[in-house]
């Protein structure tokens, strides 16, 4: 499993409500989530920090790794 990277945190360029956060992790693997609602922006930024900080795991559903 792959350690989150470069993450970025920004306004939706298409729902100005909406905030993205986006990272590869080390095998180049690409990984996107869109919050919206009420208070997205907080809780797009709590997401990028738990990334940052390694407390988000990533589940592999299709029975990968």
């Amino acid at each position: 499993m792959g350690v989150a990277t470069d993450i970025k945190l920004f306004q939706d360029k298409i729902d100005a409500d909406a905030w993205r956060v986006e990272y590869f992790d080390e095998d180049g693997g690409c990984y996107v989530a869109i919050f919206a609602g009420p208070a997205a922006e907080r809780r797009a930024r709590d997401y990028r920090e738990a990334l940052a900080a390694g407390r988000v795991a990533r589940v592999d559903l299709a029975g990968g790794e």
